[in-house]
């Protein structure tokens, strides 16, 4: 038997009863991996074998982009490449990117664009950039070897 908590609608387990806690739960929806970090795997963004990779901006906004689009840039690849091969299969490849987000978003798209105009070999209509952020962009896919 079990009483309810009138002002958070809570189920609580009757004297005696043992509380359920719903982090050891079974149940194969929720993931009981013991990670260090707390983080949970999400299937196919994690592990050293993955089809994404995270940006991450210098103002901590991440983004994920497909591994072929990333390895559009040199930089991105020879980093993610060069790793330890004995990385836990539950790390998440991020990529810090020294380049606040709205720079980071634009190269992004950028690497994605690229990456589906040369697997398509379709004409790639004009790539806009902003004037205003011309520049850093232009910076930024010089260090990322675009």
């Amino acid at each position: 038997m079990t009483s309810s908590n009138a002002t958070t609608g809570v189920q609580l387990p009757a004297q005696g009863q043992a509380a359920v806690n719903p982090a050891q739960s079974t149940h194969p929806a929720v993931p009981t991996i013991d990670r260090a970090d707390g983080r949970t795997p999400v299937t196919g963004v994690t592990g050293i074998q993955s089809d994404y990779v995270v940006l991450v901006s210098s103002d901590f906004h991440e983004f994920i982009i497909t591994r072929s689009a990333a390895y559009m840039s040199a930089t991105i690849r020879r980093m993610l490449e060069g790793r330890n091969k004995e990385i836990s299969p539950w790390n998440v490849n991020e990529v810090l990117v020294n380049y606040p987000s709205m720079i980071v978003s634009k190269v992004a798209e950028y690497m994605i664009y690229k990456e589906y105009y040369e697997r398509t070999h379709e004409d790639a209509p004009g790539f806009t950039v902003p004037p205003a952020i011309v520049l850093e962009v232009l910076m930024a896919a010089q260090f990322l070897d675009i």
